[in-house]
């Protein structure tokens, strides 16, 4: 009996101190497909869940928004759904929570066939309280996201449609109620989209990033900034390649800004979809001259940041995406990709996490869109999968403190051998055979002569190291393991200091 108490207590502790992450996919009857845009924790340990799914209903294709209750382990507690909700796919942020209740901006469709926007108030049980509609007479108008204003009202940024699509900037008392809206265009026609607004505390002033589509000249990122009443807007760009989106913004503790997004290169061959994930701090005063920013992504596939939050320690969190497949025009394969970096850009941790479930021939592609901190001190995640074939899940992840997405067991198990890049797909990362007596090969397609290669026991020691030179640097190298004793081991790559893929393997 007091082995069971002590075996039950120490089960309780290390849940308490590790509390275990979760990779939750779920699949809706009758939903053609789904589409996940949020996700928040109401109490510790449980969460509400939001998308859009697509369902036949007597041979016709209704949109419903679908509100989620998950628990602990991230199963499927209750499901709400509101039929007729319209669907803006480029609205990634459209939700916001205040207190105990959540806002979502969205779009309905008027009997002339033009877009009016919406903004729902919905309790913590999914339940739906009231909603507000904002049309224009001449355009249509579409909100992408939703935050609080200083006075406590709302604040929503988007884009009005028309001949020249300007940005949308719409004003709102605590009830959803406008009170004033501004359309911020430029003076040469082109687009102007807002993404993600935040106003400052101190000034009162409105800060808006999306991009603006310059005719004959493509996409580039955007930053405006207005004065408390939306007037006198000043626009700034910063990145310095051909272009880009500023994906999401927040304003730091120290009243500094941090966007993220995605850059645009060239391709060798004409056109502009080879992409980097960027993230930059800025202050309100000259957004232009970047305090510091940072690319990432050692190929120029398709990589991105989707979302960033401010740590409790100062740190700034990242989300996005990262493309390893390394060949252009081909299905690309995606990992999520964490990151955190320090006040000064400087990267403390990163990490992939491979969530593929489609062949390699097929897409495996999957984004990050709403991420918000968790009170155990890990991140919860809304994940974006856009494959074929039909239906996409909605997806929900759940890391722990240390970046676990897996159970406290597993999660103990990294933490015991030192790994911290987590999973990595196999199509980076082959080693074979496995099980292995005497050699393994090594095939991962991120070698070159800054790579290092480390074999780690169970307790966390480094019995091979090795560093390659410009000579044994390719996508393979061989290695003899005749030494090692029988039993478990994970070999590590790193490049420059990071660790880049990690595997099990086996000595026989």
């Amino acid at each position: 009996m007091g082995k069971l108490i002590s075996t039950f207590s120490f089960c309780l502790l290390t849940n308490l101190l590790y509390p275990q992450g979760f990779v939750s996919r779920i699949y809706l009857p009758h939903s053609q497909n789904m589409m996940t845009q949020a996700i928040y924790e109401t109490t510790p340990g449980n969460y509400i869940g939001a998308g859009v799914s697509w369902d036949s209903i007597n041979g016709q294709v209704i949109s419903n928004l679908v509100m989620m209750g998950l628990n602990s382990a991230g199963q499927l507690t209750w499901t709400k759904k509101y039929a007729g909700f319209n669907v803006n796919t480029l609205a990634l942020r459209c939700f916001y929570k205040r207190g105990n209740y959540l806002y979502r901006v969205g779009v309905g469709l008027d009997n002339n066939n033009k877009n009016f926007g919406t903004l729902l108030k919905i309790d913590l049980n999914g339940d739906t309280l009231w909603q507000r509609k904002y049309i224009d007479a001449t355009d249509g108008c579409i909100p992408q996201m939703v935050t609080s204003s200083v006075d406590g009202g709302f604040l929503m940024t988007g884009f009005f449609e028309g001949i020249n699509r300007t940005t949308l900037l719409i004003k709102t008392d605590a009830n959803g109620n406008e009170l004033w809206r501004k359309k911020i265009g430029k003076f040469i026609p082109n687009v102007s989209d807002g993404q993600s607004i935040v106003q400052d505390s101190l000034t009162k002033k409105i800060v808006i990033t999306g991009y603006q589509r310059i005719i004959n000249f493509g996409e580039t990122d955007n930053v405006l900034i207005t004065d408390s009443l939306g007037n006198n807007p000043i626009r700034s760009n910063f990145l310095t390649s051909i272009g880009g989106i500023a994906k999401d913004l927040i304003q730091l503790s120290t009243k500094e800004f941090i966007v993220v997004g995605i850059e645009d290169f060239p391709q060798s061959i004409g056109g502009n979809n080879l992409t980097k994930a960027y993230i930059a701090k800025f202050n309100l005063w000259s957004p232009n001259l970047l305090i510091w920013k940072v690319n990432f992504g050692r190929t120029l596939i398709y990589n991105g940041f989707g979302s960033v939050r401010e740590t409790a320690n100062g740190d700034i969190s990242v989300i996005g995406w990262y493309d390893t497949l390394l060949v252009n025009n081909k299905a690309p394969n995606l990992l999520i990709n964490k990151l955190i970096f320090n006040q000064n850009g400087l990267i403390k941790k990163q990490r992939y996490y491979d969530y593929k479930t489609n062949s390699d021939s097929l897409d495996n592609y999957i984004s990050a869109n709403s991420f918000e901190l968790s009170s155990d001190g890990g991140s919860i995640v809304s994940l974006i999968r856009q494959n074929s074939p039909n239906p996409n899940p909605f997806m929900f992840v759940k890391y722990d403190a240390n970046g676990c997405d897996s159970s406290t067991a597993h999660c103990a198990t990294l933490n015991l051998v030192g790994e911290n890049a987590l999973k990595i797909d196999s199509e980076v990362l082959k080693i074979y055979p496995n099980p292995a007596d005497e050699m393994i090969n090594v095939e991962c397609k991120m070698l070159n002569e800054d790579s290092q290669i480390k074999i780690i026991n169970i307790i966390g020691e480094a019995i091979y190291d090795k560093k390659l030179s410009i000579q044994d640097s390719s996508d393979n190298v061989g290695i003899n393991i005749q030494h090692l004793k029988s039993g478990i081991y994970f070999l590590q790559v790193w490049d420059k200091g990071n660790l880049i893929a990690t595997k099990k393997i086996i000595k026989e």
